[in-house]
């Protein structure tokens, strides 16, 4: 389950923001300058309501996700490795993310409760898992060698507008 999952009250007043990881237990990343896919950022601790706030809906969560199986749950807890809080846009829509180059991490705003931080952590579980795949094996022949079927764009039932290949994969998988 994920409750208990890192944060520490205690370690996130101290200032330390590396607790003992483990399953169930990923670490919060919000000083480390090359935490987010784009390059170094400024470091922005976390304050303490938003720490505590983060810990509920990391609780809330964790309950929400045990409570419709285990394995689910026990998959995601043992590859949630880190999360890194990000900062809401003034339009107040950040999307959620992952990356191919660090497995187990997710970059992401403060969700509003529990609920929503369980969906986010399951969307962004399916493209760690696609991710995790696609760096193991080739699920398509390559026309052109780059690792990308030649710029080829596809239609999907859940997006206006085309996507490649690669983005196939994901919607599928992470809805």
């Amino acid at each position: 389950m994920l409750s208990g999952v890192g944060l520490g009250r205690a370690a996130a007043i101290a200032g330390i923001r590396v607790p003992p990881s483990g399953p169930g237990r990923p670490r919060i990343w919000d000083t480390d300058p090359y935490r987010e896919p784009d390059g170094p950022v400024e470091p922005a601790r976390l304050a303490r309501e938003e720490v505590g706030h983060w810990e509920r809906a990391i609780e809330d969560a964790g309950q929400l996700l045990d409570s419709i199986g285990r394995e689910p749950d026990r998959s995601l807890s043992m590859a949630l490795t880190s999360v890194t809080p990000l900062p809401m846009t003034p339009e107040g829509a950040t999307p959620a993310v992952s990356s191919s180059d660090a497995f187990g991490g997710i970059a992401f705003p403060a969700p509003e409760d529990g609920v929503e931080l369980a969906a986010t952590l399951v969307h962004e579980f399916g493209h760690m898992k696609v991710h995790a795949v696609m760096d193991s094996v080739d699920l398509y022949e390559q026309e052109d060698g780059s690792g990308i079927a030649a710029g080829r764009l596809y239609y999907v039932p859940w997006r206006e507008d085309p996507r490649p290949l690669p983005g196939l994969f994901h919607g599928v998988s992470s809805m």
